[in-house]
């Protein structure tokens, strides 16, 4: 069954691809999202799928290469003079995307924006989401504690700074040893030498992500805020910081929701964008949203499949076309 199903993509792929490139305009812009660029990712990346080779990266940048134009992120209200624009973003900050990605894309000096936590990359310790995902899968008071508050998936997606603080009074606070292994288990990330370094070039861009990788949706107002303006606090010494923010997760309805954004709107970002492989059109100035690309989409008639469903990602358009 699944044979057929990839084949069937690769048909409908192959038979969108004519139109779509003909008809194709200046007035959409489709925008990439990665994570982690490595031969040897770690298991947090992997078992959420986060993860290419840096093979694979370089083949899905060729790729793209062939049918947009990539675009800086200050130009994006310049897009309609732009044919099929695009831009590539990464989010999280792995060391991976720093050593293996970002040359490969100044070589062909094609722009990025960073979506960065700054909390887990000052204090070298693992983003808040590796933390419970590790919690979840191997510690067993923390299995118990998710029974009893009756959460049954993603707990990354469900536990609030509130819930982890009443997790650590009743059974401590998690040891550094732990905190190493969970390091371990997420992987590296940028250090901020090495941010600095790469503040240098004109096509390499931080922007936010809050200041620790909590799902947006669980954060009370005043929470969100804080993290909100704690990480631009950091980003702010950065020469190529641009006031951008990302939902992390990025999924509408599950990680963030009409509240969010109407907060969010009062933090006066310049823009904020989504990841729930949707499209956008240029009208659409102030909430974009991003394509997550895998491995899958080496093949190139998967890839214009996915573009195909693009178009028909609804969920996205309602907070689109939301006019509060």
């Amino acid at each position: 069954m699944l044979i057929n199903k990839t084949f069937i993509k690769k048909i409908i792929g192959k038979i969108f691809k004519v139109p779509y490139l003909k008809f194709r305009n200046k007035n959409i812009l489709t925008i990439f999202v990665f994570h982690e660029i490595n031969d040897k990712p770690s298991l947090y990346a992997k078992e959420n799928n986060l993860n290419l080779t840096i093979k694979e990266f370089k083949e899905i940048i060729n790729l793209l290469e062939k049918y947009y134009n990539f675009i800086s992120p200050k130009d994006i209200n310049k897009i309609r003079k732009v044919e099929n624009p695009a831009l590539i973003t990464f989010d999280d900050g792995f060391l991976g995307v720093f050593k293996n990605a970002l040359p490969y894309l100044e070589k062909k000096k094609i722009p990025s924006i960073n979506f960065l936590n700054m909390g887990p990359i000052i204090s070298k310790k693992p983003n808040i989401s590796a933390t419970i995902q590790y919690l979840e899968k191997y510690n067993k008071n923390f299995q118990n504690f998710l029974d009893k508050k009756n959460i049954i998936n993603s707990s990354y997606l469900s536990i609030s700074p509130k819930l982890l603080n009443e997790f650590q009074k009743k059974f401590s606070k998690i040891s550094s040893k732990t905190k190493n292994e969970i390091k371990k288990f997420q992987g590296n990330l940028v250090n901020q030498g090495q941010l600095q370094n790469w503040d240098q070039s004109k096509y390499v861009f931080y922007a936010n992500h809050l200041y620790d990788h909590w799902n947006t949706i669980i954060l009370d107002k005043l929470t969100l805020k804080y993290l909100f303006y704690k990480n631009i606090h950091h980003l702010k010494k950065y020469k190529n910081f641009i006031n951008f923010f990302a939902f992390t997760n990025g999924q509408p309805d599950t990680c963030f929701n009409f509240d969010n954004l109407n907060e969010l709107k009062k933090f006066n970002c310049d823009l904020i964008f989504s990841a729930s492989s949707g499209q956008n059109k240029i009208r659409d100035k102030f909430f974009l949203d991003r394509f997550g690309i895998s491995r899958s989409e080496l093949n190139e008639n998967i890839f214009f499949y996915r573009i195909f469903r693009s178009f028909l990602n609804f969920k996205i358009r309602k907070y689109q076309n939301d006019k509060k």
